[in-house]
């Protein structure tokens, strides 16, 4: 997880931590001192939270019907908006 510091004008590693090797999408979570921040991690059948200092919480994605159990479910593409 990195932090950009606007006032040195560079980029700053706050923490890492090793994920699932399932996953193949990020997505940040934009926040700030009153907003919740952190990173979205979306990987085969589950998408979870994580940021640090909290538990990572993991929920599994929904699947047709029609779908056999054998195949997964991938998220291919993620957007993030933020309002002012």
């Amino acid at each position: 997880y990195y932090e950009l510091d606007l006032g040195l004008n560079h980029v700053v590693r706050k923490w890492s931590e090793p994920i699932s090797r399932t996953a193949n999408l990020l997505l940040s979570v934009p926040g700030g001192d009153n907003w919740p921040s952190g990173v979205l991690i979306c990987g085969e059948n589950w998408v979870s939270y994580k940021h640090q200092g909290h538990i990572e919480i993991r929920t599994a994605l929904p699947r047709r019907h029609d779908l056999p159990k054998e195949r997964g479910v991938l998220i291919t593409a993620g957007t993030v908006h933020k309002q002012k």
